[in-house]
């Protein structure tokens, strides 16, 4: 393992833990990806917390005490 300076760190546009509502119901899964198997089922209106990872169009999300990937298209930011 190798350590980086702090200084050629950055945390992009908007670092940080955040939280986002679901449109609909949604599934909660375990990569980032269409085929990805379901974790759990976010109902519509819940509340999910974002830790600021973003890939292929997909949030890295928790609700309810579990972690996935959650489609950005389902959720109200």
């Amino acid at each position: 393992m190798a350590w980086a300076p702090a200084n050629d760190l950055t945390l992009g546009v908007s670092p940080g833990i955040d939280t986002a509502v679901t449109a609909e119901q949604t599934p909660l899964l375990d990569a980032p990806m269409a085929d990805a198997n379901v974790v759990s089922m976010v109902p519509g209106g819940e509340t999910v917390i974002l830790t600021g990872a973003h890939v292929d169009g997909y949030d890295a999300a928790s609700h309810d005490r579990a972690g996935g990937w959650i489609d950005a298209m389902d959720l109200v930011k």
